[in-house]
């Protein structure tokens, strides 16, 4: 009966994952944007395989009409997660990206699974702090450092 409740006390958590703050809608939407354009993108472990490029001259499916992603917005995202730390950079990858489950994510990044809504949270809001959201993407210029003293300057002192 404990693992019963475990287990939906865990549910609960995770539905707490899937809604988004009215201040994170448009970083969400940013997110979905650049997730697609990873997913579209391709690579993983298949990339190298003609196998996995194939296309049947036979279409099976109906084609599906995509739609047109804004490439400046996407690339900014990506330099914008280049720039935060790691264990937030896979969480937003692992969530948007190659959309795991969050007891898969937490056991991968070592969370606690009742703070994983809460670092999802956090992760959206350093990325939304970080993004120049609601005009035109601006270019990052790599971090500029000051000349500094070498270590054979130092020694001559």
């Amino acid at each position: 009966m404990a693992a019963v409740r475990e287990r939906r006390r865990r549910q609960v958590n995770c539905m707490e994952c899937l809604s988004v703050q009215s201040d994170e809608v448009e970083v969400d939407a940013r997110l979905c944007e650049w997730a697609r354009w990873c997913i579209r993108r391709g690579g993983g472990p298949d990339i190298g395989s003609l196998e996995g490029r194939y296309r049947s001259p036979q279409h099976w499916h109906r084609v599906e009409p995509t739609i047109p992603i804004i490439l400046r917005q996407v690339l900014d995202v990506e330099r914008m997660l280049v720039a935060m730390p790691e264990l937030e950079r896979a969480l937003l990858r692992g969530w948007y990206v190659y959309r795991r489950s969050p007891g898969d994510l937490c056991r991968r990044l070592a969370i606690h699974w009742q703070l994983f809504p809460a670092r999802l949270r956090y992760a959206r809001l350093m990325l939304r702090n970080l993004l120049p959201l609601g005009h035109e993407p601006r270019n990052v210029a790599p971090q500029q450092f000051a000349p500094t003293r070498s270590h054979a300057e130092t020694i001559d002192a």
